[in-house]
């Protein structure tokens, strides 16, 4: 490096030669013989000042042996003496010399000012890198004048900009917090006074952000007054933060060491220190109550501490204290105390061990804490446990684990059955065992499911899985549940607990085949009983339909049709309680008024109640009341209200029916002065079956389902109903509340409800039903009514004998030998001839499967054994001949 620097210097004399004799030679025609050397003491001047005596003395040499060459003798340099001379030779080497001198001491003064600034800039830097890393900076005061000078990076120190600096002293203070400025003053003033050269002190900025130090000499004059004062302030704000912090944590400590004091009085802990090898041990006042003795009766020595410690556990305790002492490793355990009225409790001791240089312990420092209600919880929480754990074995459900591995590793006893032909279990893999037990895909959903809730922790749950085993090939069902836990070894694992519904399936389905036996038993039971009341009604209907006989006759008359309608209406109530029971009694919803149906409802139960010689007192509502309803079933609520007011009132008595708006509710009141409703019946008179009189001394007939089905066709209609009585004797009120629809206009009547009879035109009429009785006697009514009747006993029959009278109206029995009522109905409908004729099934079957299957077959209509009158007239007049 050195030599390579050696190279430039002397390159450089070189060069600066080359360019002096270029120069001189260039500068010949104007200077011709005169100063040959003049650009050569030029470069050695310039190279002796920056480069050095060296390269000056070899740029004079070269520059004397180049200008003797290119110049020649014939040049005058000095005084009469031509270059190449011996003379003019040494006059140019002395001449040269002192250049050189000259200039290389310019040189040196130059080399060591460059160093000296070099080295005042780098201190400058030093000391401007230091303030900015101190956050420090230099101010003085020029008290004569008032001024004030400012360092460097003052204003950024302070927060401001250089322009906001102050020039006046006394304006300092505006830089400060209020309350520090005025006090800043007054030390420097205290200061003065005191005729003292430095003083010190700190503030917080205007903001109160930041603080300040200011340390400061004041200089004084020969008069003894203030000249300036010179002063270095520095941002002290981390350090005043740390301070604080370490003064509020000082604060915290001694308030945690008060809180710890409380902490030890209130959950009887105590503290101990026991110097190894002395007799006695340091007992804080805590814990003289753990071990229920006093401070003034009891000093805590070895001796008299062993003692306390229970004589089964005493030997324990102090081996593991001699193996902490032995090993210098901390140590804790438990043993049992026993204080002095005898009393035993559980004390838990956790010790901290102390080192001397050698490494020896030399002190153990602990704490003592009673922990005897932890060793009963403890004990209850094991028997509980246990308790549960027994629960779960024994219990009808089953649950089993799953680790992190996906390892079946717990099977409870319930859980059991599911497994029992996997060999061996616990420990295998779960995928394994799911795949030995269950068919695809089952299988794999199920595992799938499994590794979901372990990754996730999203559970599952199947309230009802029926699926087939594939080691037993048996079908079997379960409600399952997976949930993700956390077991012992900290890992996840999932849990699973199931309950096997295939018992409970088959148990249902046994229901669902009893509940079709007994609907189809009710279905039976009210074909069978309709059967025979079918010719009972329309022998009465024709007998009617005759001239009256004697009272005696129409005596009879009357109580035959009445006790044929009760039967009727009993059979009817019956399969309706069958179908709301099981949801399936549908409505036929529309706009009905309500005072249509209370006419329908008092038309029905009037031979009820004149029975009974009664009184009825109606009052209809305005016509424009209406309800959206079932025109049928609501004329059956209070057809049902109304005979049940005439049976439970004695003969003669009153009854009144009220109808009428309330809010936006259409309320229907049945009141009677019957025999009353006791209170401890009330809550019953609702529920199904339920009647006050023990079935032997029943007296006033029914099945007990009469206001079950009228609540339940109230409710079904959006409505409500309410029963009152003020007890026995003193009569009963039923009240009705429905829904009103609001009114369309002001005066306008809700339509008509059809209720009235139908008298039509002689019709031709084929009667269908393998009872001859039935059919003799509804043939026998039909022809009193005018009409052309024929009969056929089977469903062939009634094929060939349609087909050879064409009636209007045939009365199709479904129930018949050879062939029965759908397929005959079909068979018609499919000639052209038959397409026209109205067809009704007439039948003793009336559940919702029987008007479905009459629907599919072609039956325009569908009624039920026994025919009321009013209904076969309606029929009849619809008959018109079809096109």
């Amino acid at each position: 490096m050195r030599s390579r620097e050696h190279i430039v210097r002397y390159g450089l004399a070189v060069l600066a030669v080359v360019l002096a004799l270029l120069v001189r030679w260039g500068l010949d025609p104007w200077l011709g013989k005169l100063l040959p050397f003049v650009t050569i003491y030029l470069a050695v001047a310039l190279i002796a000042w920056r480069v050095g005596p060296g390269p000056a003395s070899l740029a004079a040499a070269l520059g004397y042996i180049g200008a003797t060459v290119i110049l020649g003798g014939t040049r005058v340099w000095f005084s009469d003496q031509t270059v190449g001379t011996p003379v003019g030779a040494f006059a140019f080497a002395a001449t040269s010399g002192i250049t050189i001198l000259l200039f290389a001491a310019m040189h040196r003064l130059h080399l060591r000012s460059t160093v000296a600034g070099e080295r005042m800039r780098a201190t400058e830097e030093r000391l401007r890198v230091a303030s900015q890393a101190a956050r420090m900076f230099t101010w003085e005061t020029d008290h004569q004048r008032g001024t004030i000078w400012w360092s460097a990076g003052a204003a950024e120190i302070i927060g401001c900009r250089e322009d906001e600096l102050p020039n006046d002293a006394r304006l300092a203070q505006f830089f400060m917090w209020p309350e520090d400025g005025p006090r800043s003053w007054q030390i420097f003033h205290d200061a003065v006074a005191a005729r003292v050269t430095t003083f010190s002190l700190e503030f917080r900025s205007r903001n109160g952000e930041r603080w300040f130090a200011v340390h400061a000499t004041i200089n004084y004059d020969e008069s003894g007054e203030v000249r300036s004062v010179l002063g270095v302030t520095q941002d002290i704000t981390a350090r005043k933060t740390s301070e604080m912090k370490l003064a509020e944590a000082g604060n915290e400590l001694r308030r945690e060491r008060e809180r710890l004091a409380v902490a030890l009085r209130v959950g009887m802990l105590g503290v101990y220190e026991w110097r190894v090898g002395d007799t006695t041990i340091w007992w804080s006042p805590e814990v003289y109550p753990v071990y229920g003795v006093e401070p003034a009766t009891f000093t805590p020595t070895v001796e008299a501490f062993s003692a306390l410690v229970h004589p089964e556990d005493r030997a324990e305790m102090w081996r593991k204290t001699e193996a902490s002492i032995a090993d210098g490793k901390e140590f804790s355990h438990e043993y049992r105390i026993v204080k002095p009225d005898g009393e035993v409790r559980w004390i838990a001791n956790r010790s901290h061990v102390s080192l001397d240089a050698a490494g020896k312990v030399e002190r153990i420092t602990g704490v003592a804490a009673d922990v005897t209600e932890h060793h009963r919880s403890e004990a209850v929480l094991r028997a509980s446990r246990d308790t549960l754990r027994q629960l779960v074995e024994q219990s009808p459900f089953g649950v089993y684990v799953v680790d992190a591995d996906f390892r079946l590793i717990q099977v409870s006893r319930g859980a059991g059955k599911v497994f029992q032909n996997v060999r061996p279990l616990l420990g295998r893999d779960f995928a394994e065992v799911m795949r030995a037990i269950w068919a695809e895909p089952f299988a794999s959903e199920v595992i799938a499911r499994f590794k979901h809730t372990l990754t996730t922790g999203e559970s599952y749950h199947s309230p009802s899985t029926t699926e087939h085993r594939a080691d037993t090939h048996d079908v079997e069902s379960y409600d399952w549940k997976i949930e993700r836990i956390t077991l012992p070894d900290s890992r996840f694992g999932v849990v699973c607990h199931f309950y096997d519904l295939s018992e409970r399936q088959r148990y249902e389905q046994a229901l669902r085949e009893a509940d079709r036996r007994n609907d189809e038993f009710l279905a039976t039971l009210a074909h069978e009983l309709r059967n025979p009341l079918a010719p009972i009604r329309s022998a009465v209907q024709m007998l009617r339909l005759k001239p009256a006989g004697d009272e005696e006759t129409r005596w009879g008359r009357d109580v035959i049709e009445r006790q044929v309608a009760q039967m009727s209406r009993l059979l009817d109530d019956l399969l309706d309680v069958s179908r709301i029971t099981r949801r399936n009694l549908p409505l036929h919803l529309q706009r009905i008024a309500v005072a249509d149906i209370v006419a329908n409802a008092v038309e029905t139960s009037r031979p009820v109640i004149e029975a009974q010689r009664h009184t009825l007192e109606v009052e209809p509502p305005d016509k424009s009341l209406c309800i959206n309803g079932d025109a049928v079933r609501m004329s059956q609520v209070l057809a049902n209200l109304l005979n049940n007011a005439a049976k439970y009132t004695p003969r003669g008595g009153q009854i009144q029916l009220r109808a009428a708006r309330e809010g936006d509710e259409a309320v229907i009141r049945i009141i009677d002065n019957g025999i009353g409703i006791a209170p401890h019946i009330m809550p019953h008179i609702f529920e199904m079956f339920w009647q006050e009189e023990p079935a032997i001394e029943r007296t006033r007939g029914g099945l007990g389902i009469g206001l079950s089905l009228v609540k339940s066709l109230v409710e079904k209609h959006g409505g409500r109903i309410e029963a009152h009585s003020e007890g026995r004797g003193m009569g009963s009120t039923f009240t009705v509340r429905v829904p009103a629809l609001p009114a369309t206009d002001s005066g306008t009547e809700c339509p008509p409800t059809d209720t009235s009879q139908h008298f039509t035109d002689r019709r031709r009429v084929l009667v269908v039903d393998d009872m001859r009785d039935g059919a003799e006697a509804l043939a026998r009514l039909l022809r009193h009514m005018g009409h052309d009747v024929s009969m056929a006993f089977d469903g062939e029959e009634a094929i060939a004998t349609a087909e050879r009278m064409r009636p209007s109206l045939v009365l199709l029995d479904i129930g018949m030998p050879k062939m029965n009522g759908y397929e005959a109905c079909k068979h018609i409908r499919d000639q052209d001839w038959g397409k026209p004729i109205t067809i009704v099934a007439l039948t003793g079957w009336g559940q919702d499967e029987d008007r479905r299957r009459s629907v599919d077959a072609g039956f325009d209509l569908h009624l039920v054994k026994p025919v009321d009158p009013a209904m076969l007239a309606r029929v009849l007049a619809m008959t018109a001949e079809r096109k």
